[in-house]
């Protein structure tokens, strides 16, 4: 990968990331308020599979009480992407990206033939290919050869067209449950 793509890809993902969440401070503290009202707890947190196969703990408001129930509020932070915001903050550590693959659950790593992990040469994303092609609509084998396409074929070009395009796939896209990559490879 070209340095300069590089470089210019970082530029943006802590400028807009900044930009983001200095503008949206407000909402956020109002969110983080209602939020706190239905949960013990207004982060969640977990371990995902980073670039070179490295983990790091994502960050992502909480959005099921201790049952696993999603009320109304919680439905819509996640539907929307809300719930995504806090992961400005690992953007600016370095560890995710704008666009990129979405970052999978380290269990699900040994399910993945040698292919599927050229998806981790890449920071993971906020948002990427397989988001704009279906989101929770595609099954892992379709969400892995977008995210490989996008490793194939990144350019600042493409990463602007997915961010362009993401805000109306997310308000498009029904609330369809995503399927553990587990359970559909048995």
């Amino acid at each position: 990968m070209r340095k300069s793509y590089k470089l210019a890809k970082r530029a943006i993902d802590v400028g807009l990331s900044l930009i983001i969440l200095i503008s949206i401070s407000p909402i956020m503290v109002i969110i983080l308020l209602i939020n706190q009202l239905g949960f013990n707890r207004i982060f969640f947190l977990q371990k995902r599979v980073g670039q070179h196969g490295k983990s790091f703990t994502i960050i992502k408001l909480c959005t099921m009480d201790g049952k696993g129930h999603i009320g109304p509020f919680h439905g819509f932070l996640r539907h929307t992407g809300i719930d995504e915001i806090p992961q400005l903050v690992n953007i600016l550590k370095g560890e995710m990206s704008l666009v990129g693959p979405r970052p999978i659950l380290i269990e699900y790593i040994n399910h993945l033939n040698q292919d599927e992990k050229n998806r981790f040469l890449v920071k993971p994303g906020i948002t990427g290919y397989a988001q704009i092609m279906g989101r929770n609509k595609l099954s892992w084998k379709q969400k892995f050869v977008y995210d490989l396409e996008y490793v194939n074929n990144q350019s600042l070009f493409n990463d602007l067209m997915i961010l362009i395009k993401t805000p109306y796939k997310i308000f498009k896209s029904g609330n369809i449950q995503a399927q553990s990559l587990i359970d559909e490879r048995n």
